[in-house]
């Protein structure tokens, strides 16, 4: 009896989560996009090098887990003097904190096909704060693509802290396929 109960919980675990499939994001093919006011001119940058885990239950058709990062020092604002000033110290401390990451919480649903409200700990240097944002997933002919955008402080995560002509907001613009 003993064995056909532990045979009956290894069957139940195995069909859960067989619809499970873990998927990887196609750094090629994504963007996380970024904008923010510096002397009052918008100055576009995006970053790469994404790694990471996103679950997809393929049968229910939702997002279960979201745990990706970017590489700090891919930052790319087209000015190569300001990229290096971004990756120093004062900035994002590249050589310490070589990556930001963000890690799904809860991932909720909304009455909306396709669309969730992910609540995460997001981590840049070595502060970690929740942050909740609109994301859209959608399957295609290679995956699936998520996008989605939110904003931050860059004070909050101690970046440029002594910048007297640096914005504050960070407008952040999510497109990652997964594969």
């Amino acid at each position: 009896m003993k064995y056909l109960f532990c045979l009956l919980v290894f069957l139940s675990n195995h069909f859960t989560f067989s619809s499970q499939k873990k998927l990887m994001p196609v750094d090629a093919s994504s963007n996380v996009g970024f904008t923010i006011k510096n002397f009052g001119l918008t100055v576009n940058g995006r970053l790469s090098g994404l790694k990471g885990i996103i679950m997809i239950d393929e049968k229910k058709q939702v997002v279960s887990n979201i745990d990706v990062s970017v590489n700090v020092n891919s930052i790319d604002t087209k000015n190569e003097s300001r990229d290096k000033h971004l990756k120093e110290e004062d900035y994002f401390d590249a050589k310490k904190y070589p990556t930001m990451r963000i890690k799904s919480t809860t991932i909720t649903p909304t009455k909306i096909a396709n669309q969730y409200i992910l609540t995460a700990t997001l981590t840049i240097k070595d502060v970690s704060k929740t942050i909740s944002l609109p994301i859209t997933v959608l399957r295609n002919s290679t995956g699936y693509m998520l996008t989605g955008k939110f904003e931050i402080n860059r004070l909050d995560y101690k970046v440029g802290t002594s910048s007297m002509v640096l914005g504050n907001l960070i407008k952040v613009n999510l497109k990652v396929l997964a594969q």
